[in-house]
């Protein structure tokens, strides 16, 4: 059976549930601080203590990726930094 076989045979399905601005809360203030920030150069900790200010802004946003399964394509993005253990970084 291939790939779309099984996933057509399935009989169950997948739901994402919308965010309310406490849970987006308590997924930001995990957020370490002092980690690089991601491609858009926002650091986390503006982000955190932004938050209160971009709650609902923020919350409606991905709530609309949620209802609508439209990903923004500057979300498909990311920086890969290869960390070389030793030795040559040209030999893998």
């Amino acid at each position: 059976m291939n790939f779309r076989n099984f996933v057509e045979s399935c009989d169950s399905t997948f739901e994402l549930e919308l965010l309310t601005t406490d849970e987006l809360r308590k997924i930001v203030n995990n957020i370490p601080v002092g980690k690089a920030e991601g491609l858009d150069g926002i650091p986390t900790s503006l982000l955190k203590l932004s938050f209160t200010f971009i709650a609902r802004s923020l919350t409606h946003i991905f709530n609309l990726v949620i209802y609508t399964g439209i990903i923004p394509n500057d979300w498909n993005s990311a920086r890969v930094t290869p960390i070389y253990k030793a030795d040559s970084r040209v030999d893998p």
